[in-house]
This record gives C-alpha cells, structure tokens and sequence, in this order.
C-alpha cells in the first residue's frame, strides 16, 4: 500500500472515530437529560411519552403542574389540555380541584385545601397528543417541602457573587 493510500485511510479512520466519538458523547448527554427526573418547582416529576411533568403541592395548598420535554427544557401549559386533579384523603373524601393555565402560560395550576395526610392520594389526569395519562400519586411521595427549602439554600449559598473589578465599575 502506497504512503498516499495509507494516508487516505487514516483520515478516514479519524473521521469516522471522531464522528462515532461526538455521537457516543451527544446519546450520554440525551439520555442524561432524559433520565432528569430532578424536581424544578419542589413537585414530584414524572413522564409520560417524551413528556416530563412536575406536579406541586405546596404546603399551604393549591395545585401546580409544570411540563418540559424529554430534554426537561420547559413546554408551555397549553402543551396538554384536559387537566383534572383530585385530591383524595381518608377522612373527607374526595376534592375536585379546578385547573386553569397560570397567567405566565407556564403551568396549569388550581387553588385546593392544603394536604395534611401522607396517606392522601393526588389523581392527576390530561390528554397529550391525544393521549389520555391518569395517575395516582400517593401524597407520601412527594418532596418534604422543609427538605426541598434547605436544597435551595444551599444551592444560593454555593453561587456566591463574585466581587465587582475595575472593568465592571461603570
């Protein structure tokens, strides 16, 4: 085999290494991405097809419910139609809570009794892509909002503000 012939090979062998390389590095960071089931509002997330969903139960009541994509990059509320939560708790039954899109169009969101009881049970259904999703989601899975609270000051603590130099100073 010539020098020239070696060389075209070698070339060719490094581009196709490099290539399989860039997507063997592109497919680990999709399926990172697609494994991120890391609360964004201090709910309990979830998917459904290549939709991620958060759904919120603050402390003091109401409903929220984010969505993003399979990239966890978030979708707007309108994303899903049909949205019905209801709370059901062993001592009174169950809530219905009306759902509406937030203001903002960044969540479906609805005012409820706040949930007391572990042993509650959230029902959380839409339609996606002509999809019907139900599910219920006992109230003792969700984030300990106390835990959660810490969580984010931590994470503010860890961002320190970097001091201003002489460049920044108007």
């Amino acid at each position: 085999m010539s020098d020239a012939h070696r060389k075209r090979a070698r070339n060719a062998l490094t581009r196709i290494f490099s290539r399989g390389l860039i997507g063997c590095v592109l497919l680990s960071q999709l399926a990172a991405a697609h494994e991120d089931h890391s609360s964004r509002h201090g709910g309990f997330v979830m998917m459904f097809l290549d939709l991620h969903f958060e759904l919120v139960v603050p402390p003091e009541g109401g409903v929220a419910l984010y969505y993003s994509d399979s990239m966890r990059m978030p979708m707007p509320a309108a994303v899903v139609s049909d949205v019905a939560i209801e709370i059901e708790r062993a001592d009174s039954g169950i809530e219905s809570v009306l759902m509406r899109i937030s203001d903002s169009g960044e969540a479906w969101e609805g005012d409820s009794n706040p949930v007391t009881q572990e042993d509650s049970i959230v029902r959380v259904a839409f339609l996606f892509q002509g999809e019907p999703f139900v599910l219920d989601i006992p109230y003792s899975v969700f984030p300990d909002p106390e835990e959660m609270d810490m969580e984010m000051d931590m994470d503010m603590d860890s961002e320190a503000e970097l001091p201003c130099t002489d460049s920044c100073a108007g």
